[in-house]
């Protein structure tokens, strides 16, 4: 938008969010908002606007308890981030609750000792067929077809939705699934080849075993980042297993036909030695 329209927005919902707010506070906020537009250094852009946000809720906090949620905390930018990493630092005895919701990695550095992690176990069967439900709520999908969603998607609410849409509209919906899970094995880097080897020994594997299949790779490193990122469960010892087969399935069949039948001689070979 243009720079006096886009200010004109700002003003009125700060009218409604914060009626408040004293002027110039706002007068700041909107000044600090406004800056990249007005040309200011994008560095004192920035500065002024989280000097601004801070003191909205600081503002917001003088009058009473205040609760930011922010959701899917994956798809923020960098910006972002290290604007809630400075307000997670900074909250101090201020009565404000944040709350953030996303993948478990995210923010993992920070330390302090206001923080409480939770991590939230998949759905079981009954929530699962709940969440079905709701998304169909037409009611297109036999009894038969939402068991067989719910048993697939392993408790993954973004599978189960995905899945549900995809077969009320009736598209094929393995590729919608298999294309996700794809995007969170690339999270992994250079770390997802370890992780397609470990597929070709099975739903579990032995770290030992993986090594010796992999001696020039960094296989620990790259079960910590699989780990961290929930896709595979530590069993006992060196045990390791996929955290649900999908997540297997998606690794095997990311491999190119020549590598993986590489892969299953060498481990034939290893397993006759």
């Amino acid at each position: 938008d243009p720079a006096p329209l886009r200010r004109e927005k700002l003003e009125r919902h700060l009218s409604l969010t914060a009626p408040q707010m004293a002027d110039s506070q706002k007068t700041s906020l909107l000044e600090a908002i406004g800056a990249p537009a007005l040309g200011a250094h994008p560095l004192q852009a920035k500065s002024l606007l989280f000097a601004a946000m801070q003191q909205l809720l600081a503002t917001a906090s003088s009058r009473g308890p205040v609760l930011l949620l922010v959701d899917d905390l994956h798809w923020a930018d960098m910006a972002t981030l290290e604007i809630l990493e400075i307000l997670v630092k900074g909250l101090g005895n201020q009565p404000i609750l944040l709350m953030l919701t996303g993948r478990n990695d995210l923010l993992a550095h920070l330390t302090e000792p206001n923080i409480l992690r939770l991590d939230l176990p998949p759905l079981d069967m009954s929530s699962a067929l709940a969440l079905i439900n709701a998304a169909d709520w037409m009611n297109k999908l036999s009894e038969g077809a939402k068991q067989h969603i719910a048993f697939v998607c392993g408790g993954i609410p973004l599978f189960l939705q995905r899945l549900t849409r995809d077969m009320t509209e009736g598209r094929t919906y393995h590729q919608p699934i298999a294309e996700l899970l794809q995007s969170e094995l690339d999270r992994l880097g250079a770390a997802k080849d370890v992780l397609r080897s470990a597929a070709v020994l099975g739903s579990s594997f032995s770290s030992a075993f993986l090594r010796e299949l992999l001696p020039d790779t960094a296989v620990d490193e790259a079960l910590d980042a699989a780990l961290a990122q929930n896709l595979i469960i530590p069993l006992r010892d060196d045990l390791y297993e996929f955290s649900h087969a999908l997540i297997r399935d998606a690794a095997y069949n990311s491999l190119p036909k020549v590598h993986r039948r590489r892969l299953h001689r060498h481990t034939a070979y290893l397993l006759q030695e």
